[in-house]
């Protein structure tokens, strides 16, 4: 997979970092995680809650007298069964109370056990939870908008706005009900309202509403493990390490207050081990969220954190294993792409001489996903490594073109751009082998834009120009020859090029020239080329005494046999006229 994206390991899993402290308004035990993934069930904490649940609820449900003198008793089976977490007899107890008394159905007291009730009944489905839950609410606040229960209607709505994704509009709800709230509530506005400007990436306002309960002094032990842990999150996404560990250490004071931290901040924690190098913690601390976790919505995310730390440290069965499990749970989901693609390559590192079937298949399944762009570039490349580690060449030059013409990361395109000229040089030889100039030559047109980004090596070069030659394309050489980057990376050898296709073209006064000074300026290769180039031009106009000059002058130079044996012979010719 692609490297991790800045705020990709948290923002995810944000949602859960106050699951724990909302159910100081809820009503269940399971109603402790309606705000997100599940929270952490410690026997402490449990209690804590349970406590504080009792009082707020009273205190927000509880009848006004005024209440008291429309409905009487009738209300106190509700109130049970409310406080019971009993939805079923609610739901009855609420039908049966609005048939007793239709004038009252939509007093304030009824529409919020109404929401209540639907509140509770839709912990794991927010579609039901919005839709039935959400109105009422609504209605609440702007029926009844300065009542004790306000803020608890404000609460809830904004929560349910927060689990939408609305988080402007979740923001204003906390920050309304801090400014309005001077009962416990306000701490648990002001930890949702940091949790939101998180995802909202307003680092310095959520960082201020965390520090207001770290700082304060009506806090409890879990509000102010909440505060810690946010803080150290926001530490962590400005790269402050430092700060997130003194956060940590003061939230942490043993091995058992692992247990007091949710599920974001363990993420938070993971990700401090793992870029400090301390694989055996962060691996510790991973697999402590998996199991605290098991339905949490970023299950995959911190399976595959905990794949990539057992690949890295050796355990190659094991992190085979939970990219396995990742595949088959989050199916084509961003991390099921990611584990194919890291299984492929540790199938494919095996035996990185043979094809591996079995990772093509996990590969190609990426490429197929439209959806995500950065595991498909990455299974791309991997992918035509493969091709080109097992001799398919043809094939990588391919994929690595599709690759290429795509947005990529700038060392991705670097290191496509430099594979795919090493496939092209490797094809190039074997086809040189077999004489099959066309193919060559098709291929380079084909592939131009990749193969002239970099310098190919001087051989390759060659081998692209007498390909063309012999394909007799020397309008398309030409236009190579004269190119900027064959000019910077190759500047005699793509002259010569020029001279060749120009003398065919019948220009054979400028190709002289062109010669004539590679001569005098290289003394390798390419001056001998321009050489036996001169010769033949005076050869194809007939003129036998510039042969024997020409050929004075290329003789003088050290020609390999092929070459000095074309020259004797054109000599010998032009000596004969």
């Amino acid at each position: 997979m692609t490297a991790q994206r800045p705020y990709s390991w948290c923002i995810g899993v944000l949602a859960g970092l106050l699951a724990l402290f909302a159910a100081s308004f809820a009503v269940a035990d399971d109603e402790i995680s309606t705000l997100g993934p599940p929270a952490v069930t410690v026997d402490g904490f449990v209690r804590e809650v349970k406590d504080a649940l009792g009082v707020n609820l009273l205190f927000n449900i509880r009848p006004t007298r005024e209440e008291l003198a429309i409905f009487g008793t009738a209300l106190d089976p509700l109130l049970a069964a409310y406080m019971d977490r009993d939805v079923f007899a609610l739901r009855e107890g609420l039908i049966n109370l609005r048939m007793a008394y239709p004038e009252a159905a939509s007093s304030e007291i009824v529409l919020l056990l109404d929401a209540e009730a639907y509140y509770m009944a839709s912990k794991d489905d927010l579609a039901l939870r919005v839709r039935m839950a959400k109105p009422i609410y609504r209605d609440l606040l702007h029926l009844y908008p300065k009542t004790a229960r306000t803020n608890l209607a404000r609460f809830r709505y904004g929560s349910i706005l927060f689990q939408q994704g609305y988080d402007p509009e979740a923001a204003g709800q906390f920050a309304f009900l801090i400014e309005d709230d001077r009962g416990d509530m306000r701490n648990k506005a002001s930890l949702f309202l940091g949790e939101t400007l998180t995802r909202l990436e307003d680092l310095d306002g959520a960082k201020e509403s965390f520090e207001t309960v770290w700082n304060g002094k009506k806090a409890n032990k879990a509000e102010r493990a909440a505060a810690g842990a946010g803080l150290a999150v926001v530490a962590t996404l400005r790269d402050d390490n430092e700060a997130a560990r003194e956060y940590f250490d003061q939230v942490i004071e043993s091995p058992e207050d692992w247990t007091n931290l949710d599920e974001t901040a363990l993420s938070a924690l993971a990700q401090l081990h793992r870029q400090a190098g301390e694989n055996d913690e962060a691996r510790q601390v991973l697999e402590k969220i998996i199991e605290t976790y098991p339905k949490s919505v970023e299950r995959s995310h911190y399976g595959y954190r905990l794949a990539d730390i057992l690949r890295e440290t050796g355990h190659n069965d094991d992190a085979a294993r939970v990219y396995r499990l990742i595949i088959e749970q989050d199916g084509h989901g961003e991390w099921g792409l990611a584990a194919r693609v890291r299984l492929g390559d540790m199938l494919a590192a095996e035996h990185p001489t043979q094809w591996n079937e079995e990772a093509a298949k996990l590969y190609r399944e990426v490429i197929a996903d439209p959806l995500y762009a950065d595991e498909s570039i990455d299974a791309q490349w991997s992918l035509a490594r493969m091709e080109v580690a097992t001799g398919r060449l043809r094939e990588a030059l391919d994929e690595l073109a599709n690759m290429l013409a795509r947005p990529a990361k700038p060392e991705i395109k670097m290191d496509g751009l430099k594979l795919i000229g090493g496939a092209y040089a490797d094809l190039a030889e074997d086809l040189y082998a077999n004489r099959d100039f066309g193919q060559i030559a098709r291929l380079f047109s084909l592939y131009t834009p990749y193969l002239f980004t970099q310098e190919l090596n001087e051989t390759t070069f060659d081998r692209v120009v007498e390909a063309y030659e012999q394909s007799l394309l020397f309008d398309s050489l030409l236009t190579i020859a004269v190119s900027e980057a064959a000019q910077r990376f190759y500047p005699h050898r793509a002259e010569l090029a020029r001279a060749h296709a120009l003398a065919a073209r019948g220009e054979t006064d400028k190709a002289r020239v062109i010669c004539r000074y590679l001569m005098k300026n290289d003394d390798g290769y390419v001056a001998r080329r321009a050489a036996l180039q001169l010769v033949r031009m005076a050869a194809a106009e007939d003129n036998p005494i510039l042969v024997i000059e020409s050929s004075n002058d290329a003789l003088s130079l050290p020609h390999d046999a092929l070459d000095r044996a074309e020259l004797m012979v054109l000599r010998s010719t032009a000596k004969l006229r």
